[in-house]
Formats: C-alpha cells, structure tokens, sequence
C-alpha cells in the first residue's frame, strides 16, 4: 500500500484561506458594476426619457409670458361721433423689499406716502396710476435696475364726450375671478358693468395674445 505524500494534508488547510482572499475582488467588482449600472440607467432616464421636461424647465428660466391685452371695440354713434374707446394707461406696481432713490421715484411719481407700503410675500401694489407720459423716463431710470418695481402697461376705457349719453353707454370695471371661470377671460381685463358696454360685451371684447420675453436671473426683460 502506498503511503500518502507529505505535505498533502497540510497544503489543502492553506488553499482554503486562499480561495477565500480570491472571493473579495470578485465581490467589490460585482458591487462596482452594479453601481454603475444602476448609475446608467439613471442617466439615460435623466437625460433621453426626461429631457423635454426638464428642457422646458430650463427655458422658462429665462422666459416669461405676458398677456397683450386686447383692445376693446369703439362706440360710436349713428352719425359716427367716438363715444368710448380705449388708451393705454401706465402704472407703478411695487413688489416689496428695499427701493434705491425713493425720494426721488415719490417725486416724479406724485406718490403721497412718505415710506414704501408694506406688501405680503409674494404680493404687489399700485404705487401710481396713470402716470404722466412726460414723467415715465425719469421714473424708468430709477426702477430699471429694481426688480421689485415695474413701469406696467393697462388698457383704460375712455369717453371722449364726457357725460353725453353717460347713462346709456354705462361703465367698465376689471373683471374679477368669477368672471375669469365663466367667460374665459384674464384677470384685469375690462368688461362691461352697466349699459351698453354690459349688453354688447361679447362684440366689444377681444381676444387676448401673449408675449414671450427674454428675461434675466433677476426676472427684468432683457433690452
């Protein structure tokens, strides 16, 4: 009978430690391509699945719609005499926060408050109405580089024969939300109160547009 070799025993009890080491590169290997696996499909997703919405995240970033307010219709009379129509009036809107220069935007603006009004977050005010046409460049130099404040467009009707048929054409007023669910139309547009300018609101209404503007970090319209 042929004794064993030597040594037999003793080396089998030093591969098991060592097959054992082996087994470790294998596991951080394993754990390596799943995280970047799973690094993969998050990208794919974040960058072919979800790109259009976050494109379009992106863009609105640096855009802003405004609303055109459309012109409401004329009256005039049988013999062609104008008795309402409208003109673009411009107002001062703040939105809180500190104002450079206000003496100075009080002046020009013939606003009475000694100090800036205090607004909610995420509200605004009507500092001035109608302002003077002569008066919007000096103002707009101060209020361009702020963008708390803004130099907004607003449609006013009109009535150039002062009260002549005063009580038959009636009067406007900014439509409220109820009016914006029921006839479709934007906060802020005219409509009719009373009087003609109640009975025949679907002929004097327009339809609104919108503008796309550029604007900056700050929310200003880029020039």
């Amino acid at each position: 009978m042929t004794p064993a070799p030597r040594g037999r025993r003793g080396g089998s009890a030093t591969d098991r430690p060592r097959r054992r080491a082996l087994s470790r590169p294998h596991g951080i290997a394993l754990t390596f391509s799943v995280f970047l696996a799973l690094f993969g499909v998050r990208l794919f997703d974040l960058q072919i699945n979800r790109y259009h919405e976050f494109a379009t995240q992106s863009d609105s970033n640096f855009q802003r719609d405004e609303i055109i307010r459309a012109l409401r219709g004329e009256i005039r009379t049988r013999d062609g005499v104008l008795v309402a129509t409208n003109r673009m009036a411009i107002d001062l809107i703040y939105k809180g926060g500190d104002v450079a220069a206000w003496p100075q935007i009080r002046y020009h603006a013939g606003i009475e408050d000694v100090t800036p009004p205090d607004v909610p977050p995420g509200g605004e005010v009507t500092l001035a109405r109608n302002i003077a046409p002569d008066r919007i460049p000096a103002i707009q130099e101060y209020t361009v580089l702020q963008p708390n404040l803004e130099l907004r467009e607003r449609l006013e009707r009109v009535y150039p024969q002062g009260k002549f048929m005063a009580h038959t054409l009636g009067y406007t007023r900014e439509s409220n939300e109820r009016e914006v669910e029921e006839q479709g139309s934007a906060l802020g547009d005219l409509v009719g109160a009373s009087g003609l300018e109640a009975s025949l609101q679907a002929e004097l209404s327009g339809k609104n547009g919108i503008r796309r503007l550029e604007v900056t970090a700050e929310g200003r319209p880029q020039s």
